[in-house]
This record gives C-alpha cells, sequence and structure tokens, in this order.
C-alpha cells in the first residue's frame, strides 16, 4: 500500500513541478476515488477547517493570508501579496492575488511553497538562494500542492467560496472565488 502511495506522490510532485497544476488535481481525484484516501490532501475541497488536523506551517499561512485578505478584498484593483514564514530549518511562502471578477466577488488565488534552509546545507557549501524564495519566472520555486490545497481549502471555508477551489491557467495557483465583505 505504501508503495502505491509513494508512486502516487511521486507522479503528483513530477506534474506540479512540470507545472501542470490541473493534471495534477485530476490524478489526485482519481486516487480518491479508486479509494486511496492519502490523496485526499491534493484534491481541492471546501472542507471545515480542523485546526487538530493541519500542520503548523498550513496553519500560519492561512493566518497571514487571512490577515493580508481585508485590504486585498477591499482594494477595487485587487492585489497581491506575499506570504512568508520561518522556523530554523525550513521557509515557507505563498503568493496571494486577488481580483475582483464580478459584482460582490472577487477570487482568491493562492500557491504555497517551502525552501529548506538547514545547516547541511551551508556546511555542503549550498545555501539557499534567492531564486528558490519566488515562483517561476522570477525563480525555480515548485509549489507545494498539497499545502497549497489545505490553506485555499481554510480560506474556501473561512469565506464562503462559491465552488470548489480550481487550479488557475498559470500552473501554479488554485483559485476560488468569494463574495466581497459587507463594508
Amino acid at each position: 500500500m505504501d508503495d502505491r502511495r509513494d508512486k502516487g506522490e511521486r507522479i503528483l510532485r513530477i506534474l506540479v513541478g512540470e507545472g501542470r497544476l490541473e493534471e495534477a488535481v485530476e490524478y489526485a481525484q482519481e486516487k480518491v476515488r479508486a479509494g486511496e484516501q492519502w490523496a485526499t490532501a491534493w484534491v481541492p475541497a471546501i472542507r471545515p477547517a480542523d485546526r487538530d488536523q493541519v500542520s503548523a506551517i498550513q496553519y500560519f499561512l492561512t493566518k497571514r493570508a487571512d490577515e493580508a485578505l481585508p485590504d486585498l478584498l477591499a482594494n477595487e484593483q485587487g492585489g497581491r501579496t506575499k506570504l512568508w514564514m520561518a522556523d530554523t530549518d525550513w521557509a515557507a511562502y505563498g503568493d496571494l492575488r486577488v481580483r475582483r471578477t464580478e459584482p460582490g466577488r472577487a477570487e482568491i488565488a493562492l500557491a504555497c511553497w517551502h525552501v529548506y534552509t538547514d545547516f547541511a546545507r551551508y556546511v555542503g557549501n549550498n545555501p539557499p538562494n534567492d531564486a528558490e524564495t519566488e515562483l517561476a519566472p522570477e525563480g525555480t520555486a515548485v509549489v507545494d500542492l498539497a499545502l497549497t490545497v489545505g490553506v485555499v481549502n481554510d480560506l474556501a471555508a473561512r469565506y464562503d467560496a462559491a465552488g470548489v477551489p480550481r487550479p488557475l491557467g498559470n500552473g501554479s495557483h488554485l483559485a476560488v472565488v468569494v463574495p466581497l465583505p459587507a463594508s
């Protein structure tokens, strides 16, 4: 059973690494339909946020996004901001974008990734570089789909999303449409 999971997660990482986010989500959905519950972490869905079931990274990136969203949603042009948090051995990032889609609604799009900054990289003379903190085309970071799904699912539940999160055409972000908060 672990071999199927390992193989499935390897395939998902390859698809995500190639910017084929929509195919990765479809592949994960097929695995869930086939009864492989490990793949649920890779499938966007509106689920109630359960603080006991999420990683600390997901929790804090969701919190950072939640703090940034009121200003982005209030701006008629939308906007973009970078989420960030770090520990001694890693840093996690998120690219959060908001744009108005129709009267009273906005699209929230997010991509998350992480960079290992552990001591072994420095000892091995391979410290993290600035490109690892940015997605392509600005950098070399690869989306962490499971983390992105988790944070977007939390945001979708908090902001009463209309529909489930879906991949955007750019191959890196998941997006969900939400009603604008009442002023």
